[in-house]
């Protein structure tokens, strides 16, 4: 099993994108969150080899704010396209996708374990 800590905030969808002349593309911040995400994975991910079998991944997104408001499954899409390339090939390798919001944690922070299936 693989785990990955990156200090950061989830990026919402709304926060995470954008739309120009009539097309979703990243904004500004979405970039910027998309690049830290892959910085803070390349520091801890050492081995030279990307994952290639089918992947079961739990990914616990921790607040520090107190809100229930907050979509579990908001940071799904921007988090999981900053592994692309540095810790397996492909989103498609993705079989067994699980999310968990903690709130009213001590920091924000978004915790990654990853299996390799059979």
């Amino acid at each position: 099993m693989y785990k990955f800590t990156i200090p950061l905030k989830a990026l919402s969808w709304n926060s995470a994108y954008k739309i120009a002349r009539n097309k979703m593309i990243l904004s500004d911040n979405g970039r910027k969150f998309k690049e830290y995400c892959s910085e803070f994975l390349k520091e801890q991910h050492t081995e030279d080899k990307l994952l290639e079998k089918d992947l079961k991944v739990k990914i616990i997104f921790q607040y520090k704010e107190n809100r229930k408001k907050i979509d579990v499954d908001n940071g799904f899409k921007l988090l999981i396209d900053s592994m692309k390339g540095i810790i397996f090939k492909d989103d498609c390798q993705i079989y067994d996708l699980r999310g968990i919001k903690e709130i009213g944690m001590l920091r924000d922070e978004i915790q990654i374990f990853i299996e390799e299936l059979k």
